[in-house]
């Protein structure tokens, strides 16, 4: 019974799906996304009434308002920082959104690296697998996040000229390591798409009939050869009489 569990499981793992090199770039996306998220320069800022030069994404998932009506300034707190006239509501908003895409993205990309890595045996997991389904859904997202980050670079760039000190200053917009990662990393997943997604597989007929194939293990074959030689021989007919 033991022996008979453990040859079962052999064979499940034998046909278990596997892609190790789309499991490596799927590390990479992971590593680049995780690093974007944790970078405090996703946008670089000069010319304007900013205090700062750069701007990240992660320190405003929390944070508040601080507007000064006598001074018309507008602070914003956030990580024990106060940023003087550097964004609006209307910025924070579209960076809190950009945050949950990163997250959306290393969510699926986690999904494509364990059915790569593990395998897969069931059927529906299969066909996602092999549509690069995660891989897929990580670029979408990361396309998504690079058009969020233009249109805050238009937000910002309006902002800045309305807080610039004096209209012979020149506002300059532009993106920064945070977002460069995270294009790389939707690159990336494009790569691992083709990877999957290119791959021949073997039909659903010929799946069966490999899993069928292995349950004749050479151990039961052998039992069956034995049971056939162990059969009786037929006695000889009587002798012919006239």
């Amino acid at each position: 019974m033991e022996s008979s569990v453990m040859n079962w499981g052999a064979r499940n793992w034998k046909h278990r799906e596997r892609n190790l090199v789309s499991a490596a770039c799927t590390v990479l996306v992971l590593a680049m996304l995780s690093v974007a998220l944790a970078q405090d320069r996703w946008f670089w800022l000069n010319g304007g009434g900013c205090d700062t030069s750069k701007l990240g994404v992660i320190e405003f998932l929390g944070g508040h308002f601080i507007i000064n009506t006598e001074e018309h300034t507008t602070f914003y707190s956030a990580k024990n920082e106060l940023l003087t006239d550097c964004v609006t509501e209307s910025i924070v908003r579209q960076m809190r959104v950009v945050i949950a895409m990163v997250h959306i993205s290393i969510c699926c990309s986690l999904f494509t690296f364990v059915v790569d890595t593990v395998g897969v045996t069931t059927r529906p997991l299969k066909l996602l697998r092999r549509m690069a389904v995660g891989s897929v859904v990580t670029v979408l997202v990361c396309c998504t996040i690079c058009g969020f980050c233009y249109w805050i670079t238009v937000l910002l760039g309006e902002w800045q000229k309305t807080t610039m000190p004096s209209s012979s200053y020149k506002v300059t917009i532009r993106f920064d390591i945070g977002f460069y990662l995270t294009a790389g990393a939707g690159t990336l997943s494009v790569i691992t798409t083709a990877t999957n997604s290119l791959k021949r597989y073997p039909s659903d007929g010929e799946d069966d009939q490999a899993l069928m194939d292995s349950e004749l293990s050479p151990g039961m074959s052998h039992q069956t050869e034995s049971s056939l030689q162990v059969l009786p021989a037929a006695a000889p007919p009587p002798p012919y009489t006239p």
